[in-house]
């Protein structure tokens, strides 16, 4: 669901999470990620530091220099969690079959949701 993609908003999708004639159990577990694009802000952060320091350097302002490298040991002393953008947001442990919740809580705290159940008619010929 990639256009469920405002923080701090209820979405309100009204579709389908799982198909139950189609699973074989009666309960799931979900999982829900963000769909982001894995960049690792530290590696950015990194290549803008050197493009500076090659800039300051044939600009002819080389005083800048123990400044860049300050910051290029700052950022590589930062963890790596801190830099990169994480896609996991919440999981529902056993959501069972014809059961409704509401207001649920994710187990990470970071998302709830609102389930019932709804019944589907058949395709018409």
């Amino acid at each position: 669901m990639p256009y469920l993609d405002y923080d701090n908003t209820d979405h309100t999708p009204n579709q389908i999470l799982v198909y139950w004639d189609r699973y074989r159990w009666g309960a799931v577990d979900i999982v829900m990620m963000e769909q982001d694009d894995n960049v690792n802000y530290k590696g950015l952060a990194d290549l803008l530091i050197e493009a500076l320091k090659l800039g300051f350097t044939a600009g002819g302002l080389p005083e800048g220099l123990p400044f860049l490298d300050l910051g290029g040991r700052i950022v590589k002393a930062l963890p790596d969690s801190w830099m990169t953008n994480d896609d996991y947001l919440d999981t529902f442990y056993t959501l069972e079959q014809d059961q409704v919740y509401h207001r649920y809580p994710g187990a990470a705290g970071n998302a709830v949701i609102d389930l019932e159940p709804k019944e589907t008619a058949p395709t018409r010929p």
